[in-house]
């Protein structure tokens, strides 16, 4: 802190105002020796010299004690750092003369004051405070570096989770300056949930309010669901095909919140986005979504312009429950849900025509419903490379599949992958593989295909990769692998 005039002048005040009380009391000392040597008419006069010589000192006294500046007594800082990156500065002191006692801050207006107290919103650098009375001025000059978190969340206020899944939770800090970025954990049910180190990892079923708190006391609370309608992110092949009616309109609704909230998370129309919701109907939803081709699209049953109701489930969220029935506009034969038995009309696969099979998605059905629950609305489009037709194929930057196109890695996640008439797209990513999800005869799935390896099947069956950075809004945050 920077000494100023004020400082040094109240010792000069202190020391001005012990030679006048010495001179005072050796002066009387004086008179009263000498009033034993006078006469009853000089006694008197000097009597009245001494009520003056008194009277003069109570006078200087009483100006040196108001005269004495304010004195700071202490400095305090809020905790909270505002959206401006100023902090409240509590400043208390004391001072004699309370007359038109005011406070200021740099060269802004003087204030009054309250209590032997002024309070100033300051920002870092040098702020220099002033305090006065009437005939007084202190200066109190700082450096005041403006330290500590604005701001601090998670994932978002509400959070799913598997049983027995983990999850490494992303924290937001917003800081300012050299600001001690510890913070505690606060966990509402432990019997729900575990956390250490920033992980949680779900242990049964239900809920618990998970409380992160910086040191300066700024707080983030979210919920977060443990269910076992998901299963932890593990790549399953062997899962089982859907059945009719498995789920109930309530954990249909709540399968829906977990990708909703999952890809706001990311961001829509992110490739995150679409990752995480390729990720979730392949891997943490628990069955496999059967494959059914097109009705309603076929020669010569005439064209629709939607075939929702059949293998072209086009709206937000999954088609699991009854009540997503009103939402269908067009239907050749159906609808049915998801799982339910709907009319073939086509010999693929060596299926009968005319026979019911499990309503599911076809190849080109799945990617636009992807895009679509990630923010991307392609329109009812199909797969292929034809030219003058508007195809799924046509989206992004169309390059040749080769062996050197693939190990070079000239292509991200979250990119189309596909052969004349069937589309997919890449959900991961390592040093060995390329996991693409797609629709087939084998379902909604993740197949695992060697890009090393110069005669894997990924070269003898995939023709082309789209770079999507001109689809998306932005990469958003994503991982080559879940």
């Amino acid at each position: 802190m920077k000494k100023n005039t004020n400082e040094i002048e109240m010792p000069k005040l202190k020391s001005l105002y012990n030679t006048i009380r010495n001179t005072t009391i050796l002066s009387v000392n004086a008179v009263k020796e000498g009033l034993e040597k006078l006469d009853k008419k000089k006694k008197k006069i000097s009597l009245i010299i001494i009520v003056l010589i008194i009277i003069g000192f109570l006078s200087v006294s009483f100006f040196v004690y108001i005269a004495i500046p304010p004195r700071i007594i202490s400095v305090k800082y809020s905790e909270k750092i505002s959206e401006k990156d100023t902090q409240k500065i509590t400043i208390k002191y004391k001072i004699n003369n309370h007359f038109k006692t005011m406070c200021k801050l740099n060269n802004n207006k003087w204030i009054k004051s309250k209590n032997n107290t002024c309070v100033f919103d300051v920002s870092t650098g040098i702020n220099k405070i002033y305090i006065k009375n009437l005939f007084n001025k202190k200066e109190l000059s700082e450096l005041t570096d403006v330290n500590g978190i604005k701001k601090v969340s998670l994932d978002g206020e509400k959070i799913y989770l598997a049983v027995g899944e983990t999850l490494k939770l992303s924290v937001k800090i917003d800081s300012v300056g050299d600001a001690d970025k510890t913070l505690t954990w606060l966990n509402s049910n432990p019997d729900v949930l575990t956390i250490e180190d920033g992980k949680i990892t779900g242990i049964k079923s239900g809920e618990s309010l998970l409380t992160v708190t910086s040191v300066n006391n700024v707080s983030y609370t979210t919920k977060v669901i443990v269910t076992d309608l998901i299963n932890p992110m593990i790549l399953d092949d062997k899962k089982k095909f859907l059945t009719c009616n498995k789920y109930t309109e309530e954990e249909a609704a709540i399968l829906d919140d977990i990708l909703k909230t999952r890809v706001e998370l990311k961001g829509e129309g992110t490739r995150a986005a679409v990752l995480e919701t390729l990720r979730f109907i392949t891997l943490s939803f628990k069955d496999k979504i059967p494959y059914f081709f097109e009705n309603g699209r076929l020669e010569p049953y005439g064209r629709m312009k939607y075939v929702d109701g059949e293998g072209r489930y086009y709206h937000k969220g999954l088609y699991l429950s009854e009540s997503k029935k009103s939402d269908i506009v067009a239907s050749f034969v159906g609808p049915a849900i998801w799982g339910c038995p709907l009319t073939n009309f086509d010999d693929l696969y060596g299926w009968t025509i005319g026979a019911k099979y499990p309503n599911g998605l076809d190849c080109s059905g799945f990617i636009s419903w992807a895009l679509y629950n990630s923010g991307i609305d392609v329109k009812d489009i199909g797969a292929g490379i034809s030219e003058g037709v508007d195809d799924i194929s046509d989206l992004g930057e169309m390059h040749k599949l080769t062996y050197d196109f693939v190990n070079n890695k000239e292509f991200k996640v979250g990119d189309i992958i596909g052969w004349d008439g069937h589309i997919a797209l890449i959900a991961g990513m390592d040093d060995e593989n390329i996991y693409i999800a797609e629709s087939l005869a084998k379902g909604v799935r993740i197949a695992t295909y060697s890009y090393k390896n110069k005669y894997s099947e990924l070269y003898r069956s995939y023709q082309y990769i789209n770079n999507m950075d001109d689809v998306y809004v932005s990469d958003g945050n994503y991982t080559d692998m879940w």
